[in-house]
């Protein structure tokens, strides 16, 4: 509690703002709870203390801040100190090491699946040092003028996909009135990206298509998955822009389910074809939801077995179908 107490005193000092935190136990394991839930709670970074996500890196088992950075020293030495304390070194590195070990004890074929079908190869490429690493940074960086920034404190905050929303500008904070624990939106994406990017299953109620390739009139239309960060009126609640390259129709992402407002997926896909002059959208939007619904079918099928990694995946899949049924 002295540790805790002492490193919210210089980040007061340094400029931050943490007013009704305290940090314990919960559901979710450690997180961030207001000392009295009859009051809001307020984490901000402010500018002096968010560090660009490559200007951190491990070296000697801690993470240490680049002499490149444009920290003070006072903020770098508060900055090491913190992750040393309670993030990287205070459980933070052993909670993403579970989750990559878990993953590597997964069957060849999920893997395989999660590769050729997901396209997430990626989480497996690489040493499980350097994965490890990337992970937790990846994971624990918020979006912040085009640029991947480190926020200590609102990093601490685990996730629902109601919780509050980030506040981005110079700074980076979160706010509001909890009864419990203080909990953040990481990003209002779907179950599976959650599963990729943070390591835990979370029932989230929309759902994006995998990257897939669809018969279009004589053309190719290619579904990305460059889901939008943003908020709950994020550029997601749009229709997505297409581009056409030739033959072939590239759209960023496409929301396939939303339990929120089911009909809001189909309708935002049927703008987008009317922009492209495609008559048949409807069809070609069950064709795609199809496609997804086979695919997370066959990967929770093939995650079997009592291993974390393969419980974890069949949540995610069941979670993912969830959202999907409601297109």
């Amino acid at each position: 509690m002295a540790e805790w107490d002492d490193m919210l005193a210089e980040f007061r000092a340094l400029g931050g703002v943490a007013d009704n935190v305290c940090r314990r136990a919960g559901p979710l394991g450690l997180g961030i709870f207001p000392q009295d839930s009859a009051h809001p709670i307020r984490i901000a970074v402010p500018p002096n203390l968010l560090v660009l996500r490559q200007a951190l890196a491990v070296r000697d088992g801690a993470l240490k801040v680049a002499a490149t950075s444009s920290l003070g020293a006072r903020e770098a030495r508060f900055i090491e100190d913190y992750y040393a304390a309670f993030s990287w070194g205070g459980g933070g590195r052993e909670e993403v090491a579970r989750f990559v070990a878990a993953l590597d004890a997964l069957p060849r074929t999920v893997r395989d699946i999660l590769a050729r079908e997901c396209a997430a190869g990626w989480m497996f490429a690489g040493s499980a040092a350097s994965r490890i690493e990337k992970r937790f940074l990846g994971s624990r960086a918020v979006q912040r003028q085009g640029q991947a920034a480190m926020a200590p404190l609102v990093e601490l905050l685990n996730h629902a996909p109601d919780g509050a929303d980030y506040e981005i500008g110079d700074g980076v904070a979160v706010a509001g009135r909890f009864a419990g624990e203080a909990l953040a939106a990481y990003q209002h994406a779907d179950a599976f990206q959650m599963f990729i990017g943070w390591g835990f299953a979370s029932p989230e109620p929309r759902a994006f298509s995998l990257p897939v390739f669809v018969d279009l009139s004589g053309r190719v239309l290619v579904v990305h998955r460059a889901i939008p960060p943003g908020g709950r009126q994020a550029p997601q609640d749009a229709p997505p822009k297409p581009a056409v390259r030739g033959r072939f129709v590239d759209l960023p992402f496409a929301l396939l389910g939303d339990r929120a407002a089911p009909e809001r997926p189909r309708a935002l896909f049927a703008l987008t074809m009317m922009a492209i002059g495609e008559p048949d959208a409807d069809r070609l939007f069950d064709r795609i939801v199809a496609i997804n619904r086979d695919r997370f079918a066959s990967l929770a099928a093939a995650a079997e077995g009592d291993g974390a990694g393969a419980a974890m995946l069949r949540d995610v899949c069941r979670h993912q179908l969830a959202a999907l049924a409601s297109s």
